[in-house]
């Protein structure tokens, strides 16, 4: 998905094919009971239209969803583990899937990553929850990294170097910014609080709070990933952000290594904070925080050989 340049039109066109080819199929097998019915048939046709045009948004992401769910990708049957997000909230998106060797090449890492975000508010909304900076979900993401092999922020007694695990979010966050248009993207890590832990899969696993200076993604760019996840009409906003504006991002994290698998599995979940040309300042993380802590609770894996 990052770099694809025309995802806005690609996964329009995808729809319309399959929506209208199955109204076209459906009606050249039952053509004399739609002749009787034209009328109503006529009316699933104009409501299809409306529901394409300003649906797109919802559309497109589910459309997404389905495709990369089809996908095959190396890194994911080098691992042979696959998160479940089993609690989701309804109004995140469900899971997507992303290969990672190409992102992580400078790190010497190789793995998949696993994750979602807050999707349309409802079928008639042109963009997404995350893009919206008056949502909690505002630049707000879940997800699961599956790399292979031990990480090398894990030492052998288990103790996290967490300036080590940050250059994994930090490269990560600055290929998703570039894939949405920012030309300068910028991911700090900030600092870290005390380790806590958390129960992840039926096990106690370390969970650490982070902090991360970066820039959110809201722009005025209609095309390529900005198109796919949409974006709230300028003048909701410009007033008070820029685009691609500085954000504090404040994220859970929890690794640990499957030695049974070979693999190193990273649990993230992140909210935001910013601050606005009028001087208010704005943290989602509060909020948030039980929830995304539900979130983390509720994966599991399942091997995929």
């Amino acid at each position: 998905m990052f770099g694809c340049e025309n995802a806005e039109e690609f996964y329009y066109t995808s729809a319309v094919k399959y929506l209208l080819g199955g109204i076209v199929r459906t009606m050249a097998r039952h053509h004399k009971v739609f002749l009787k019915f034209g009328a109503g048939i006529l009316f699933m046709v104009l409501l299809l239209g409306v529901m394409l045009c300003f649906g797109r948004t919802s559309l497109k992401i589910h459309l997404a969803v389905r495709q990369m769910a089809r996908k095959e990708f190396a890194p994911e049957k080098r691992n042979r583990v696959r998160p479940e997000f089993k609690v989701l909230p309804s109004d995140w998106i469900p899971a997507m899937r992303q290969p990672m060797d190409k992102i992580w090449a400078g790190l010497g890492l190789k793995g998949m990553n696993y994750f979602s975000f807050g999707g349309p508010a409802h079928w008639f909304t042109s963009y997404s929850a995350r893009s919206d900076p008056s949502s909690p979900l505002y630049q707000a993401w879940f997800g699961v990294y599956v790399i292979a092999g031990r990480a090398n922020w894990l030492s052998p007694d288990g103790t996290i170097v967490i300036s080590k695990l940050a250059q994994s979010a930090e490269f990560d966050q600055n290929a998703w910014l570039k894939a949405m248009g920012d030309r300068s993207p910028q991911t700090e890590f900030v600092a870290s609080e005390k380790e806590e832990t958390v129960v992840i899969a039926k096990e106690v696993r370390p969970l650490i709070t982070a902090t991360f200076r970066s820039h959110s993604d809201l722009n005025t760019n209609i095309r390529g990933m900005s198109g796919l996840i949409g974006m709230p009409p300028d003048k909701q906003w410009a007033r008070n952000l820029d685009s691609y504006h500085d954000v504090m991002l404040t994220g859970l994290l929890s690794t640990w290594y499957e030695s049974a698998d070979d693999v190193t599995i990273v649990v993230y979940a992140n909210s935001a904070g910013y601050h606005t040309k009028d001087g208010r300042d704005v943290d989602f993380f509060p909020v948030l925080r039980t929830d995304l802590m539900s979130m983390m609770s509720g994966v599991e894996f399942k091997r995929t050989d």
